[in-house]
Parts: C-alpha cells; structure tokens; sequence
C-alpha cells in the first residue's frame, strides 16, 4: 500500500514538473511586466511614489537579480511558490481515479500559466497559493502552529499587491484551514474577526512601507474616478450631470482647461489606459493630478463620492455596463501561436504552442467569472443530483467558493480601471479549485468513510 502510494506522488510530481517546465519554455524570455518594471525603476529613483502601490514598488525594488535576469528569477520563484501548493494539494488528494485526478491536472496546467505572469496579480496568486500549501504542510508537520502562522504572514503580503481583495482571499485561506481545525465551521464570530484582521493588516503594512521607505502619495485611486467619470460623462442622458462632470474632467487636462472633443469618441471602457491619447487635433492630452494639486484632488474625490446620489440612475447604469464587462472579461487576448507564425517568428510559435489551450480558453472568455459560476453550478448541480439546492451549497466550502468570487467581483467592480483579465483570472481559479477539490473530498469520503472526514 505505502509503495502504491509512493508511485502516486511520484507520478503526480513528474506531472507538475513536465507542466512547469513546458510552461517556462513557452513564456521565455518574454517575462518582462511593464507595471512591475515601471514600479522597481520609480523604487530606485530619487522621487518614490505609491502609483503601482507600496508593497509593490519594494518587493519589486529589492527583489534580486542573481545569474539570470530579475524577471526571470521572479518567474521561477512564482512558479516554485504554485508548485509547492499543488504538490501538497495531491498529497491530500486520496483519489485513486485517474479520472478526477486528471481534472487537477488540468487545473494545475492553468495554475502554473496564470503563477507565472511577472505582473503584480501573478506575484498576489502565487504567493496566495503559497500561503494554502503551508496550510496544508502544518496538517503533517511537527510544527504545525510555526507553519500556520507563517501562511497567515504570507497571506497578509500576498493581499497587500490588491489590499481590496484581502476578504476574497481571506475566504479561500479560512476554508483550508477549517478543513484542519472543525471548530472554526462553527465559530462565525472567529471568522469575521479574522476578516477584518487580514483586511485591516495589508493596509498597515501598505503605509508602513511607505513611512520607511519615504514613498510619497500619487493618488493611484484617481483611475478608479476618472473611468467611472468618463464612463458616466459618455453615456449619461442627464445634461446637468454631464455638465458637471465636463468640469470635473477638465482638471485633468491642465494645458488648456478644456476637454477635447475627441474624449468619448476614443474613450475605451475596457482599460483607463483609453483616456491617455496621443495624436489628438486638440493636442491636449490627460495628466494626473500631483501631490502639488491636493485641493484639486479632495474636490475631485469629493465628486467622485457624491456620483451616486447625485444622479443614482446615471451611475447604477455605468456600473452595470462595467459589471458585464467584468463577467465575461471582455479585454482579452489573440492566441499567441498564430500572432507568431503571421509575424514569421517560427521559434516563438513552436514555444507557444503549448499555450495554445490557454490562449484558446482566454480569447473565447471561458476564464470569466459568468462562466465559472454557471459551469460549475451546473457541475455540482449534475453530480448532486438527489439533493435538493439548499442541501447541496450546505458545506462551507462551498459557500466559501461561491462568497469568494462575489466579493472579488464586487470589489473590481467598485475599483473598477477596466476588465483586463489578469485582474480576475485569479478568482476563476481559486473558485474552480475550491469546487473541484471540495467536490472529489466528498466523494472520496462517500468511498471510503475511514480515511476521511
């Protein structure tokens, strides 16, 4: 039995291996992250500021470059970081069936993609996942407390790269824990506790950076006011709202206090990146608001505030407009395999053809919260099909899967600079990994009573 046992490890680590080393050879050398890159060269700088964030432009900043480049040694240790939770994931995987063993693998194929992109979400994932394979370590380790509190740590630094996702990832960390420690399914009171804590510390943590460090204040949230000001500016049908907001908007072209009549015509609500135009006949462009201009930003972050009880129909709209951009991620990608072979670049097609499934299941939105909701309601509803649905979303599990994505839904959507996919890939695959791990658990327990909970 040991022996068996041992050939499933063995089998399960060759897999991660080949899937790790296939994806290495497919996404090098272009690993290179323009946000990151951007915040270690503003870190190294004389003027430092909080734009890409504290906790990224230090971890970033610090990080070293020994050998081969930093982003390259970046990519290894995310991807090192993802391949130690999905070894211990499988340790805890009693499946004996090839068939829903195979459904982890495929999960671990797209675990190890998103693990690896050199962006401040790849950083958030990987050392999330890191975080759950402590967890899952400390249930076998003699130094089980030493552990959990090191995944508590990493935790807390993993939420400090997108602090508004903190009680998502609370979730996910709270659900592996609970399948250790029973007595937290019943302590609600513990579990709201630990809510605010890990929403609370990577704050703490953001602005102790930022007092040692000497990182000064850009107002980063300003893209966060300037897409649901556009958005609202461009769609709005009520011409006092749109009068005000023209004004609004004006403080961000300083050059000639006047909105270019080009502004909605080029205004992309997918990304805030639309609202930097180059080649306008106006020859104005948008400049954010300096540390120098702090009256004009508390005036605009005061409009931004009152937005919706000025005119609630207006804004509601935006944000269901925003809303199902959000669902379907509608800022995605070509398949990389193809751009390559009509660029004649036929070393980087044949690298990239392992990414092919990926590519594919981006660019027809099937890594989208609406779908991953839908398919694995539908799943879990097919594979349960004598319980009724109040008995069947019963285990906290999944409850937890399904609380998850709604607060990283819900907190994009208030965050809302556009529906670039790297900003929800990650909640697809924690919400996926939750079902399917929860799901082969209960299974397994239905097997073999004994050696499950």
């Amino acid at each position: 039995m040991q022996r068996v046992k041992k050939m499933r490890v063995g089998r399960d680590i060759g897999v991660l291996a080949i899937l790790a080393a296939l994806t290495l050879i497919s996404i090098w050398p272009n690993t290179i992250g323009e946000d990151i890159q951007n915040a270690r060269d503003n870190f190294r700088s004389d003027t430092r500021l909080d734009f890409w964030g504290s906790s990224s432009s230090v971890f970033f900043g610090y990080f070293p470059e020994v050998i081969v480049s930093w982003q390259t040694l970046l990519t290894l240790t995310q991807i090192t970081f993802c391949l130690y939770f999905l070894y211990w994931n499988f340790r805890f995987n009693e499946s004996k069936q090839l068939f829903r063993k195979s459904h982890l693998h495929i999960l671990a194929y797209f675990l190890i993609i998103l693990s690896s992109q050199v962006t401040r979400d790849g950083i958030m994932l990987s050392l999330t996942l890191l975080s759950l394979g402590l967890l899952f370590q400390s249930q076998v380790s003699k130094h089980s407390m030493v552990l959990r509190s090191l995944s508590g740590v990493v935790l807390i630094l993993a939420a400090s790269f997108r602090p508004w996702l903190s009680i998502s990832l609370f979730i996910v960390w709270s659900i592996v824990l609970a399948r250790f420690e029973s007595s937290l399914l019943l302590s609600k009171k513990k579990l709201a506790t630990g809510a605010v804590v890990v929403a609370l510390l990577p704050l703490v943590l953001i602005s102790t950076q930022a007092r040692i460090f000497a990182i000064e204040k850009s107002f980063p949230e300003q893209q966060v006011f300037l897409m649901d000001f556009a958005g609202v500016y461009c769609s709005t049908t009520n011409e006092k709202t749109e009068r005000d907001l023209r004004e609004t908007l004006e403080y961000f072209y300083p050059d000639d206090k006047v909105l270019p009549k080009e502004f909605c015509s080029m205004f992309r609500p997918d990304t805030w990146e639309s609202l930097y135009y180059r080649g306008l006949s106006s020859g104005n462009e948008i400049s954010l608001l300096s540390k120098e201009s702090t009256a004009q930003y508390n005036s605009v972050r005061q409009d931004w505030i009152q937005l919706s009880t000025r005119d609630p129909i207006s804004y509601f709209q935006n944000k269901l407009f925003q809303l199902t951009k959000i669902l379907v991620v509608s800022d995605s990608r070509n398949i990389r395999a193809f751009t390559a072979v009509q660029s004649d670049e036929e070393v980087r097609a044949m690298r990239s053809l392992y990414l092919i499934p990926f590519d594919i299941a981006i660019s027809l939105h099937l890594i989208s919260p609406l779908v991953a909701i839908f398919s694995g309601t539908i799943w879990l509803l097919r594979r349960n099909r004598e319980k009724i649905i109040g008995d069947l979303f019963k285990p906290l599990a999944l409850k937890g899967a399904y609380l998850s994505i709604g607060f990283w839904i819900a907190a994009t959507l208030i965050a809302y600079i556009g529906s670039n996919g790297r900003y929800l890939y990650s909640s697809v695959a924690l919400f996926a990994w939750l079902l399917l791990s929860e799901s082969n658990r209960r299974t397994d327990a239905r097997v073999n009573p004994r050696t499950n909970d």
